[in-house]
């Protein structure tokens, strides 16, 4: 997980301190929140430059705005499935702002049983007009060291939201992602995860774990819960939540360090339907 070390997951629209960029909320698409449970499907594949790899990319629905959990198949020149590698990942958004690099998660160098590859890499914004990402996988595998580029183009969801902001305890730019459902049934209960990563130098980037989370429903104290730390692969912060009532629920996601404020409260609505 060096490379989060470049990096970072999830839902609604965007705003950025500083420089903002929203997608439209009176006309959201809404496709499914993506799920472990759901199907993978291919979304890309590249040829390496020198030719001695084939990357497969695959995910639970395409490239979107957010965290995004993806697969790598990789098979060799001789169209042999590749099982073990080092496998380095690059993001880097163009923007107004100029070039930067992203979060990324690099996967394990052994293959899950599917024969994939698993990682992530955080889109900050949908892809347009001022925006454009370019994407290289490197893979190290059986003494050959090659690199395939990808150009992604996320789409605007309304389901997933990534943040970035400069932090108030100690002005280093923070990336948050979160990952939950616009809409839950009455009784459902679901997860709201929330992912962190902190720029510890320019464009080099950490898992931001040694913070306290929590979450406020319409900013009312008395409804205060605690985001526990999960120091899972994408090092996140959740809590599993069930709503008792139907009806629009507004969250306000706080982090704290040393009892202050690292950032103004994050919004996030959900439409509980009965």
């Amino acid at each position: 997980m060096k490379k989060f070390l470049q990096i970072f997951f999830l839902i609604l629209t965007v705003s950025v301190v500083s420089c903002s960029k929203s997608s439209d909320s009176n006309n959201p698409p809404s496709p499914p929140t993506p799920t472990p449970d759901e199907p993978l499907q291919k979304i890309d594949e590249a040829t390496t430059n020198d030719g001695n790899f084939v990357v497969d990319v695959y995910g639970y629905m395409n490239y979107f705005q957010g965290y995004n959990l993806l697969f790598f198949a990789i098979k060799d020149k001789d169209d042999k499935i590749v099982k073990s590698a080092e496998i380095n990942l690059s993001l880097i958004i163009t923007d107004v702002e100029g070039t930067h690099n992203l979060p990324v998660d690099d996967p394990a160098q052994a293959a899950d049983e599917n024969d994939h590859f698993g990682g992530g890499v955080v889109f900050l914004y949908p892809n347009g007009n001022d925006v454009s990402y370019s994407m290289t996988v490197e893979v190290k595998a059986n003494g050959i060291d090659d690199i395939a580029t990808f150009t992604p183009k996320p789409v605007s969801t309304f389901y997933n939201r990534a943040d970035k902001f400069a932090s108030k305890i100690d002005g280093k730019n923070i990336i948050t992602s979160i990952v939950a459902p616009i809409t839950v049934g009455k009784g459902e209960a679901h997860h709201l995860k929330f992912y962190v990563a902190r720029e510890i130098s320019d464009n080099v980037w950490e898992p931001y774990s040694g913070l306290i989370a929590y979450a406020l429903i319409d900013k009312n104290e008395s409804s205060k819960f605690d985001l526990s730390f999960v120091k899972d692969k994408f090092y996140s912060y959740s809590q599993a939540i069930t709503y008792p009532t139907a009806g629009k629920v507004n969250y306000y996601l706080y982090l704290q360090s040393d009892d202050k404020d690292v950032n103004d409260p994050t919004e996030y609505t959900v439409d509980v339907l009965e």
